[in-house]
């Protein structure tokens, strides 16, 4: 497994939701991503607007599809189906299930991480206090 910790700069700071995008790729074609294309993913995603360079995500559907590209999966596609804020400040919108979910969660140590159920992009992350909102997405 690839962790956010284990690369530099903007990618260890503030690159959980990549991350756990690019685990929710892994699942959908039972593949593993390769950690030597981490940092040529990064900049090429910038360029296409998918993410800005503090990792923020644009397009959730492009950097999971962007990560298939990577693993060679050409059939295999994903959608952002939907997503609940817990917090209230955000609007809930779309389907409220899918077969991949990331979790937003607030940690004793940052008000806002991401998580897959069954992976944490940093690897030594923080007890987590709250779930902040769910995301969901499918294959198509």
């Amino acid at each position: 497994m690839i962790y956010q910790s284990d690369y530099p700069g903007k990618i260890k700071e503030f690159g959980c939701l990549v991350f756990s995008l690019i685990h929710v790729a892994e699942k959908m074609c039972g593949k593993v991503f390769r950690a030597d294309h981490v940092v040529p993913m990064y900049k090429h995603m910038i360029k296409q607007g998918y993410i800005d360079e503090d990792c923020y995500v644009n397009n959730h559907a492009a950097v999971i599809n962007e990560a298939l590209s990577y693993m060679i999966e050409p059939d295999i596609r994903a959608k952002y189906v939907g997503a609940d804020y817990l917090d209230k400040k955000y609007k809930t919108w779309g389907e409220h299930e899918g077969q991949y979910i990331i979790l937003q969660t607030k940690t004793e140590k940052v008000p806002g991480h991401f998580i897959c159920l069954d992976y944490n992009p940093y690897e030594n992350g923080s007890r987590i206090i709250s779930i902040r909102s769910v995301r969901y997405y499918e294959t198509c």
